[in-house]
């Protein structure tokens, strides 16, 4: 649970947060999600009281259970004054991670917060940054459909088929999450549609496995190849014919598909569909 100062801060009543300083709260203490009143007063842009936290002394490089920082939820909840505030009391805006490796920038364009991330990109941060699995900021804005960061990102010009430690591209992550603003844009940005991540697979393929059919279409429209073969050598359609998706199997096949294209255990959507009652 938390005592009384989290409270007063989280509602920027900095004359009880004066009061409670004065009479011994101590200013680092955790609960249970290892919040302190700093990451209180970050996370709900509670200005006065961050300004009054690290005047008297609060550790504003201190850490929940998940690694992250006062910084990274003004990040990640677009809290531009507060952000700005911590900002300015720290050196390296990129020394702080999260458990996952997450700068405040990755949260930033968790949460399409683009004016706190031209804030922290001014004040130095690695706009090529990596977390634990290798993402960069733009595969965190692909998986959020954050697509003014991914605009913004883009524009400084980073590795737009950049992969993550199982080779996905940002526009994998897109497709996986449904994000189609923001793989529109790595589209028109030139972002290959037809890259392959370690298992042989495209956008297309997970765009298929995860049920997605705006993304789908969406790809097909810009020339993703319909019969790409992933490691096991599975097209999209076979994907869809083995997961009984009615829609998205019926576009794939408008755009042509081959229904008797075989895998490596000489499999063919053909023969799913057949076993399958009222597919098509």
């Amino acid at each position: 649970g938390n005592t009384a100062l989290p409270f007063a801060a989280w509602g920027d009543l900095i004359d009880i947060v004066q009061l409670l300083l004065s009479h011994g709260a101590n200013i680092n203490e955790k609960n249970e999600n290892g919040w302190t009143a700093l990451h209180y007063t970050a996370n709900y842009n509670a200005l006065n009281a961050t300004c009054l936290l690290v005047k008297s002394g609060a550790d504003i490089h201190i850490k929940d259970n998940n690694g992250r920082t006062p910084l990274h939820l003004a990040a990640v909840n677009n809290c531009i004054e507060t952000a700005a505030l911590l900002i300015s009391h720290i050196k390296n805006v990129d020394k702080d991670k999260t458990n996952l490796g997450r700068t405040a920038l990755h949260y930033a364009a968790i949460g399409n917060s683009k004016e706190t991330a031209e804030l922290l990109i001014s004040a130095g941060a690695d706009i090529k940054a990596k977390n634990k699995n290798e993402e960069t900021v733009l595969h965190a804005a692909a998986r959020n459909n954050s697509k003014e960061i991914a605009e913004f990102i883009i524009n400084y010009h980073v590795d737009i088929e950049a992969k993550d430690e199982i080779g996905q591209t940002p526009l994998h992550e897109a497709a996986k999450n449904n994000s189609k603003e923001t793989a529109e844009i790595l589209i028109s940005n030139n972002a290959d549609v037809n890259a392959k991540d370690n298992f042989g697979q495209t956008a297309l393929h997970l765009a298929v496995q995860n049920e997605k059919y705006e993304i789908s279409e969406l790809l097909i429209l810009n020339n993703a190849d319909i019969n790409a073969k992933d490691n096991s050598g599975r097209t999209a359609i076979q994907y869809a014919a083995s997961k009984n998706l009615k829609e998205i199997a019926t576009l794939l096949i408008m755009h042509g598909a081959d229904v008797s294209s075989t895998d490596i255990e000489n499999h063919t959507a053909q023969e799913t569909i057949k076993k399958q009652q009222n597919f098509l």
